[in-house]
Parts: structure tokens; C-alpha cells; sequence
């Protein structure tokens, strides 16, 4: 989409709207790995990845627009799946701490 900006601008503003999402998006990881709570051996960098990706708007639309869920079920495979994907479990948080 970046090369494609130069020919279609509403590419280029949307692929800048990414970014922005992604440098936003950066205080959530942060406070998940200050409160000790990131998943264990999962790091900075890569949490953020996945977080952004998971909270990109073509999930949404794939899922919600063209499966057919309903914006509850998303949000709530979306709620579990961000959970499993970057928060350790309560015995991996305790035990990171001892």
C-alpha cells in the first residue's frame, strides 16, 4: 500500500492511519510489561505486533461483515484472543515475580 499511495492518495492516508494506530496502541503493551502481567517470554516488540494486528479494522470487517458474526461475539472472541495471545496466566505472572 505505501507504493500505492502515490497513485491512489486515500491509500497512502490510510496506511498513515495504520501507523498512527500502532504508535497509540504502544501504552497498552507498556502497561502490560511495567504491571508484570506480559506473557511470559513474549517481548515488547513482538506484543505490539500482535496487538495491532489483532485490532486492525479487516478482522473486524472480515469477521463481522462478510462471516456474518455479530459485533458481540467479535468483541468477545477479540477480548479472549488478546488475552491468551499477550497476558500471562496468574501462575505465570506469580512466578515471573518470585
Amino acid at each position: 500500500m505505501r507504493g500505492a499511495g502515490v497513485v491512489a492518495p486515500e491509500l497512502a492516508r490510510l496506511e498513515r492511519q495504520k501507523e498512527q494506530r500502532y504508535k497509540r496502541e504502544e501504552g497498552t503493551i507498556a502497561l502490560l510489561r511495567s504491571s508484570g502481567k506480559l506473557r511470559a517470554g513474549l517481548d515488547y516488540t513482538t506484543a505490539r505486533d500482535i496487538f495491532w494486528a489483532l485490532t486492525g479494522r479487516d478482522l473486524y470487517r472480515m469477521l463481522v461483515r462478510e462471516r456474518g458474526w455479530s459485533a458481540d461475539m467479535y468483541e468477545d472472541w477479540l477480548a479472549n484472543t488478546l488475552v491468551d495471545s499477550l497476558v500471562g496466566s496468574q501462575r505465570e505472572t506469580r512466578e515471573q515475580h518470585l
